[in-house]
Order: structure tokens, then sequence, then C-alpha cells
């Protein structure tokens, strides 16, 4: 290698590396755009459309002329023998063994059939848009569930994240406390207790803080496997807490769309695939019409050394006719079969209609009781606030014991948690709602 191209190769290697190791920044949208374009899963069922257009393909081939060559090389060990009248005195009534062909045998051929009518072949032609259509919805639905379980994921590692922060604040506050109880045991002002009071509340925020870090670990890693992210490169979300606390809202809901759901979608092209199928099935008396053409070589010899020396050859065109007439009455029975089929998909279309409704209107209520349950529990936690701030203003002008320093911390630190719990179980309602509305 020249040594100008080592330079860029080592330059080339030396930018992929840092760019690789760069931490990404992605908000939500960025999160769902690359799952889209990197999960596996998603990947392996897009090749469907791929497979579904070369079936496709396959099956239309039919259309085509089918061209073939055949050849053999055969030798006659025991020729046959067969009997004709005597030939020099045919009123005789004798007859006469004659050995038929030759010893040696030979034949090379090429052979056309242009398929003119097929029920089949005509059916295929007719199903072929709503087989592509049909493996579309089935990547269509893969993606809204990648979407699904990315937002979900999303959510999760954000309120591993927002934990991290407040244990965070929560542990630099009960370190002030532990600070302020050891000066005052120090100066004989209060007892001992207070001081190992604060010591237990700062050791448990410090384990608690431990263990949120370790689950933001877990939850990022469940999110790279659902966007298809490689595990070992950096990721960090971009986000603003209070977008979310804004977005909620009763007077935004999404509509109910049924038909926009991909399940009911696909059941009605199936009615559709069903039908053409039934019609197939009445259409199958029809004649099946094809044109044969052939030519073919001949070589003869009771001498394999003289076997291609003379050939005889002959050619044929012609048209080929099949109409099946009668086959036990199971067309008949056919038809009956996928008219009853047709009606199993009509019910099932059905049941899947009334399944969607009751599912949007299960995951409407779940959002609207994860959204009053936020509410609350963001409204205790300001209270939680406004009581901490309190209580330890009056700890420090000695009106009120630790004790309920600690209690009103206990019960900050609780209603805090909780109500970050309860935003991120109102965003991921949000995002069984949307999903349910078939808006998602």
């Amino acid at each position: 290698m020249a040594p100008w191209r080592c330079q860029l190769f080592l330059l080339f290697m030396v930018f992929s590396g840092s760019g690789w190791a760069q931490t990404a920044l992605f908000t939500l949208e960025d999160c769902r755009v690359y799952a889209l374009a990197h999960e596996p899963g998603l990947l392996a069922i897009r090749q469907e459309d791929s497979i579904v257009g070369l079936e496709n393909r396959i099956a239309l081939s039919a259309w085509k002329p089918q061209v073939g060559v055949t050849g053999n090389l055969r030798n006659n060990i025991k020729q046959q023998v067969s009997i004709f009248p005597d030939l020099l005195n045919p009123g005789s009534g004798e007859t006469q063994e004659v050995t038929v062909g030759t010893r040696w045998v030979s034949l090379l051929g090429a052979s056309l059939d242009q398929l003119i009518y097929s029920p089949e072949v005509t059916r295929d032609a007719r199903l072929q848009d709503h087989l592509r259509e049909r493996a579309r919805l089935q990547i269509l639905e893969r993606e809204l569930e990648v979407k699904a379980v990315v937002s979900r994921a999303f959510y999760l590692t954000l309120r591993a994240k927002e934990r991290i922060n407040l244990l965070a604040a929560d542990l630099e506050r009960l370190n002030r406390s532990l600070r302020d109880a050891r000066l005052l045991y120090d100066e004989g002002i209060q007892d001992k207790v207070d001081y190992k009071r604060a010591t237990i509340a700062r050791n448990r925020a410090a384990a608690d803080l431990g263990v949120a870090r370790l689950n933001l670990k877990s939850q990022t890693a469940t999110l790279k496997q659902a966007m298809g992210f490689p595990g070992e490169r950096p990721l960090e979300l971009v986000y603003r807490y209070t977008d979310y606390t804004d977005e909620l809202d009763l007077d935004n809901l999404p509509e109910l769309e049924p038909r926009q759901r991909v399940e009911l979608k696909a059941v009605l092209l199936d009615q559709v695939i069903q039908d053409e199928n039934t019609d197939y099935f009445r259409r199958a008396w029809r004649p099946r019409v094809s044109a044969t053409a052939a030519y073919n070589f001949n070589w003869q010899s009771n001498a394999i050394g003289e076997l291609y020396g003379r050939s005889f050859p002959n050619a044929f065109a012609g048209l080929n006719l099949n109409i099946p007439l009668f086959q036990g009455g199971g067309r008949f029975l056919q038809v009956e079969q996928n008219e009853v089929r047709a009606l199993q998909l009509d019910y099932e279309a059905e049941r899947l209609l009334r399944l969607i409704e009751q599912e949007f209107t299960v995951a409407k209520n779940d959002y609207q009781a994860a959204m009053v349950a936020f509410r609350a529990a963001l409204e205790n936690a300001e209270l939680a606030q406004e009581v901490f701030d309190v209580v330890l203003l009056q700890y420090r002008e000695g009106l009120e014991p630790f004790l309920e320093v600690v209690i009103a911390e206990t019960d900050l630190q609780t209603t805090r948690l909780n109500s970050l719990d309860q935003l991120i179980q109102a965003m991921i309602a949000r995002v069984d709602l949307e999903l349910a509305a078939g808006t998602l």
C-alpha cells in the first residue's frame, strides 16, 4: 500500500473511532426514527415485501413461454419385436415376426410451451396487488409495535434519569442536614440521636442513588435493544421535563379511527383475498388452453460409430385443451368451504371492531386515570415541599424536634418520586391510547 493511502486509511480510522465513541444525543422522535431504520426484527419482516413480490413474479411466470431442451442416448440391448401379417401373402393368414428399431438410438429436441389461459394463473394475477398490500400491512403493524416499544423504553429511561436527579438533590440536602446535626451535636445543643437519624437518612438516600444509577444502565440497555442501537456506543437522551407535564391535557385526546387500525385493515383485505379465492373455485371448470411446439433430432443405427452419421428430424405444433368436467364434486365442496371461510372473516372483522372499541375505551380511561393520579401526586409534592421548608425552619429555631424534619424529608422524597412515576405512567398511557386510536 502506498504511503499516502496508509495516511488516508489511518486518518479515516481516527475519525471513525472518534465518531463512534462520541455520545449520541437522541430525542424521542430520534429514537423512533433510528429504530425504524435499524431494529433487526423490523428489518427482517421488511424482507416479506420482497418475498411476496418474488412469489408473485414466480406465479405469473407461467404466462411466459416455457422453453426446454431434452436429449438422450439409448442402447436397446433387447430390441422390440412386433408381429405383422405376411406382407408377401397377406391373404394367407400367416404372420411374421419383425424386429423394430435399431440397437442404438439418440435424441436431441427443443420444446416450446405457451400458456394461453388458466384459471389458476388468472387468480394469481388478480391477487398480486392484494398480497403485496397484505405484506405492507404486516410491516406497518411491526413498525407501530416498534414505535410503541421504543416510546415506552424512552420514558422508562427518562424516569431513571430523573430519579437520579431527584435522589442526588435529596442526598445533597441530607448531607447539609447531617452537617447541621453534627454541628449541633458537637456544640452540645442536641444529643446524638438527631445526628444518627440524619446519618441513617443520608445512608438510605446514598443507597437509593446507587440503585438508581444501576437501574439507569439497565433501562438504557433496554432502550438500545429496542432501537437496534449498538450496545457499546454511548446514548444520551435529550428532553425537557417540563414539556411532558405541559402535554398532559384532557382536551386533546385522540379520537378513535377504527379503520386506521392496521389489524382491521388486514382483516378487510383478507376478505377481498378470500372473495377472489371463492370466485376462482367457481371458475375452476374453465378450460386450460396452451400452445406447444417441438423440434427433435433423431439418430438411429445398429452401430454406435455410425449413429450420428444421419439424423431423422421431426417437428410438430399444436394446441392443448383441458376441461375438468367432473372431479367427484370436489369443486362444489371447495366453493362451499371458501364461502364458510368468508363468513368466518366477516365474524372476525366484527369481533375485531368491538375489540378495538373496547381497547380504546380502556386506554382512554387508563390515560385519564393516570393524569388524575399525576395531578394529585404533583400537588402532594408541592405541599410536601412547603411542609418541609416550614418544619426545617422551625427545627432550626428550636421549635420542632429533628424527628419531624426526618418525617417531612421522607414525605418530600416519597411524593416527588411518586409524582415522577405518575408522570411517566401518564406518558406511557398516552402512547397506548394513540396506539389504540390508530394515530401513533
